[in-house]
C-alpha cells in the first residue's frame, strides 16, 4: 500500500492514477521480488545460492519487512510520484512501514 500525496490535484482531480502506479509497482516487484530469496549482500549462504543458479535479490540492507517497504519506496520515489509512505501487510494483522523522516 502506497501513500500519495500533493498539494496540487492533475487535470483529473487526483494526485495519480492508481491504475498508472500499480502498473508500476507490480510490474517491478514481479521481475525483481516475486518469488527470490532477499538476501543482505554479507548474507554466508548467498555465493552458494548463486553458484547453484537460485533466484536470488540482494538487498543493500537486511531484508525485514520494513526494509522491503523502504526499498518499494525508493523505487515509487525514483519514478517521480509523490510518496510519502508505504506499508507492506506480513498478516492479516501486522503491517510495517516506511516513510522518509
Amino acid at each position: 500500500m502506497s501513500h500519495l500525496e500533493s498539494a496540487q490535484l492533475d487535470e483529473s482531480g487526483m494526485v495519480c492514477d492508481f491504475s498508472e502506479i500499480g502498473d508500476y509497482v507490480k510490474k517491478w516487484v514481479n521481475q525483481n521480488l516475486d518469488h527470490n530469496m532477499l538476501l543482505h549482500p554479507d548474507d554466508p549462504v548467498l555465493p552458494l545460492l548463486q553458484e547453484a543458479g537460485e533466484s536470488v535479490y540482494v538487498m543493500p540492507y537486511n531484508p525485514t519487512a520494513e526494509n522491503i517497504a523502504r526499498l518499494i519506496f525508493d523505487y515509487v520515489e525514483a519514478g517521480g510520484f509523490p510518496v510519502v509512505e508505504v506499508a507492506l501487510h506480513e498478516t492479516d494483522s501486522a503491517l510495517a512501514s516506511y516513510r522518509k523522516p
